[in-house]
């Protein structure tokens, strides 16, 4: 069996050369810094505020519905638990958003 000739890189070496490719990018004043920057935004993805009024508008509603049957004295389980799905979605896309700012 032939032996392969490709050179192999300690991942150690690998890890610094990119640390120190990006710590040059991002302390040097280049023109690619703005390239960089729209590289890195949309990496990070979109702004979640459209998703998130969605769900502010779907929890209105739902809390509406949710009033006319506690007034209405009849079993509310089954939205509530919808209720509280949706805020569990909102949360969590609120921690994204955090995280994000974080990592920018």
């Amino acid at each position: 069996r032939p032996s392969c000739a490709a050179r192999t890189v300690m991942e150690e070496l690998l890890h610094e050369m990119v640390f120190q490719v990006v710590n040059e990018l991002i302390n040097s004043r280049a023109d690619y810094r703005p390239a960089m920057q729209a590289s890195f935004e949309c990496v990070m993805g979109d702004n979640s505020s459209e998703v998130v009024a969605e769900i502010d508008t779907q929890l209105l509603k739902l809390q509406q519905k949710l009033l006319k049957l506690i007034n209405a004295k009849q079993n509310y389980d089954g939205l509530a638990d919808e209720i509280d799905e949706l805020w569990e979605e909102k949360e969590e896309l609120f921690l994204w958003e955090v995280s994000k700012e974080g990592i920018r």
